[in-house]
């Protein structure tokens, strides 16, 4: 897998540390940036770098505001970890 740019969903899991499962569905959902080629799903791994950057940098803010978030009973931090489109085009 080094050096490769373009990822099967299994390697994708991989990289990321998830299950192939989990990494169709947040592709489905448009959380993880992926483009399906017929039946197959083939992500980019400087893409798969951005959203773990990015993600690693929420997750930066939502602790540095912790205080904030517990207040209002972590309703601010669920609602910024379903991503883009909150889970409506799971259905695609």
């Amino acid at each position: 897998m080094q050096g490769k740019e373009i990822l099967t969903v299994e390697e994708a899991a991989e990289f990321l540390g998830f299950s192939a499962y989990t990494v169709r569905k947040l592709a489905r959902q448009g959380i993880i940036p992926g483009t399906k080629m017929g039946r197959q799903w083939r992500f980019s791994r400087p893409g798969l770098v951005r959203y773990v950057e990015e993600r690693s940098l929420a997750h930066s803010k939502e602790a540095r505001n912790g205080a904030t978030a517990t207040s209002q009973g972590g309703a601010a931090m669920a609602l910024s970890s379903r991503g883009p489109g909150n889970g409506e085009e799971a259905n695609q």
